[in-house]
């Protein structure tokens, strides 16, 4: 049996059409374009945070539905929409993780090693591990309506969940963004930050569709 895809090439049932060669370099295009609007928006420090929501709608968009969105369209779209929550994202996790820091800082300057402080230790690193585990949720989910609270509560109902999915989904976006620092220059410039989140994107995706919608509102 065979179907005709939107595009109107005939493909065989089960079987994803290949996509044109010229397809591929648009959607490479596309995710320099993200990065480069991710870094030139960043630049001033005061619209880091809006950039990051941009670029987590881009990302997001274009991990669930698999193809490439507006670019710049979805970008400054959401960029402008979520400028004030994604300042208070940040601001939430800068007082969830100056504690858990400190913690650790205060602990690496112990003089002798302590069950205690090694247990203290250990706790501060779970939940720096949680908190980027619910960053990596919340922040393409921004734009899917619902109060920041309840996005939040989702957030980490979801990193409760599926740890072990989110955890790993956590190490490669930062493996991929730690590849890009070690790289040449240009790669950073280009490429490292918009393909860890959609990295990051793309694993949020998966989870969420394992994890049944009543679960994780509950």
């Amino acid at each position: 049996m065979s179907s005709r895809d939107r595009d109107g090439r005939l493909v065989s049932r089960g079987h994803r059409p290949e996509r044109p060669l010229v397809e591929h370099l648009t959607d490479y295009a596309g995710l320099m374009l993200t990065n480069l609007l991710w870094l030139v928006s960043s630049l001033p420090l005061v619209t880091l945070p809006a950039a990051s929501a941009g670029l987590a709608a881009v990302t997001g968009a274009w991990a669930r539905s698999g193809r490439r969105p507006d670019v710049v369209a979805v970008f400054f779209g959401a960029a402008r929409r979520q400028f004030g929550r994604a300042w208070l994202v940040v601001l939430l996790d800068l007082v969830a993780a100056a504690p858990l820091v400190l913690n650790l800082l205060i602990v690496q300057r112990a003089d002798a090693p302590d069950p205690l402080l090694l247990a203290a230790r250990g706790a501060s690193l779970a939940g720096l591990a949680f908190l980027a585990a619910v960053n990596v949720v919340l922040w393409p989910s921004l734009e899917s309506g619902g109060g920041l609270g309840d996005l939040l509560r989702r957030a980490a109902t979801v990193v409760l969940l599926r740890p072990l999915p989110c955890l790993l989904t956590v190490a490669a976006a930062t493996l991929v963004l730690g590849a890009g620092l070690l790289l040449p220059r240009f790669v950073f410039l280009f490429v490292s930050v918009a393909a860890a989140a959609y990295v990051a994107s793309w694993g949020v995706s998966r989870i969420e569709g394992r994890t049944p919608m009543q679960e994780a509102t509950s």
